[in-house]
C-alpha cells in the first residue's frame, strides 16, 4: 500500500469508529428507558404479591395470633 492509501484508510476507519461511538451514546438513552420499564414491572409484581399475601387467611391468622399473644402477655 502506498502512504496516501494508508492515510485514507486510517481516516475512514477513524470516521467509522467516531460514528459508532456517537450511535452508542444515542442508544444509551433508550437503555435507561428499558431499565425504568423493567423496574416498574418488578415493582408492580412485588406489589401484587404483597397484596395477595395481605389478603390471605395466613396473614390474618398471624395478626390474630400476635394480638392474642400481646393481650395475654401484657394484660
Amino acid at each position: 500500500m502506498t502512504k496516501l492509501r494508508e492515510i485514507r484508510l486510517t481516516d475512514r476507519l477513524s470516521a467509522r469508529v467516531a460514528s459508532r461511538k456517537a450511535l452508542a451514546v444515542e442508544n444509551e438513552d433508550g437503555m435507561s428507558t428499558v431499565e425504568y420499564a423493567i423496574g416498574i414491572v418488578g415493582a408492580g409484581c412485588a406489589a401484587g404479591m404483597l397484596i395477595k399475601f395481605l389478603n390471605s387467611d395466613a396473614f390474618f391468622q398471624i395478626i390474630k395470633n400476635l394480638v392474642n399473644f400481646a393481650i395475654k402477655k401484657f394484660l
